[in-house]
């Protein structure tokens, strides 16, 4: 297993070496903005930042789009894309904010009505390692 972790890791560093780098995110809030009630949140919130990665926190009404998302019965319903917020506080274009392909990044999904916290793979490399992460238990 350690060989194949190895091999998406160079992978995922030879996508990001060959696309536009991924930047630091604008911050939205300091920590004491966590002290708000999520309910009372119009808009989400980056709340933490590694290398690779970020968590969002998510408010009811944002939908966590992906390649399987009906983007025109989404927009009727009035949800909005959470994958726009993210390419709006990349401060440099991330080739994989981009991406439907790879849903925006996005390693799992949260309901639209209700919120919580996202995680958000920056990069290829991160994206790979997180998916592996998540097929092999650790």
């Amino acid at each position: 297993l350690g060989v194949v972790a190895d091999a998406l890791e160079r992978i995922g560093s030879c996508l990001d070496d060959a696309a536009e780098p991924s930047g630091k995110l604008t911050p939205r809030s300091d920590a004491s903005t966590l002290d708000v009630h999520v309910g009372d949140l119009t808009d989400p919130i980056i709340v933490k930042e590694g290398p690779g990665w970020c968590a969002i926190l998510k408010p009811p009404g944002w939908e966590v789009d992906t390649h399987e998302t009906d983007r025109v019965l989404m927009l009727r319903r009035g949800r909005r894309p959470l994958s726009a917020f993210l390419r709006r506080h990349v401060k440099t274009t991330s080739l994989l904010s981009h991406r439907v392909d790879l849903d925006f990044g996005f390693l799992h999904r949260l309901d639209t009505p209700s919120s919580g916290l996202i995680l958000v793979a920056l990069t290829h490399a991160a994206l790979l390692r997180f998916r592996w992460l998540q097929v092999t238990g650790g």
